[in-house]
């Protein structure tokens, strides 16, 4: 299965939208995650958290084979673009690939925001 980063970013954020906000049920994560950008200009550490979470959730859905194509189309993948992606150990992609969609989420996020 191929998957796009973009693709990606839009999955988890599609659960994000659906997932009530722990401190809120009346609104979604992602609603909370937008407000929070909007009228503090950062987000609590606790829902990078939930973030993580969702990401790690969504990787472990993927085989090694998404993982690393995945992988390629980051920025880390990109400057490592001159390795053999199939002699990078696959908790090396795992750990790149929280991060970067970390930031890609949360980049996101403050584009919506318009900040």
């Amino acid at each position: 299965m191929v998957i796009h980063l973009y693709e990606a970013v839009q999955d988890i954020i599609e659960q994000l939208e659906i997932q009530s906000d722990p401190a809120d049920n009346k609104t979604s994560v992602w609603n909370k995650v937008i407000s929070q950008i909007s009228e503090r200009d950062y987000l609590d550490s606790s829902y990078c958290d939930i973030i993580e979470k969702f990401i790690s959730v969504y990787l472990d859905k993927l085989d090694d084979d998404s993982k690393r194509h995945l992988w390629t189309e980051t920025e880390t993948g990109g400057w490592n673009s001159h390795l053999a992606v199939q002699d990078i150990h696959i908790d090396s992609i795992e750990m790149d690939l929280e991060v970067e969609l970390l930031d890609e989420i949360t980049r996101y996020a403050w584009d919506e925001t318009g900040r």
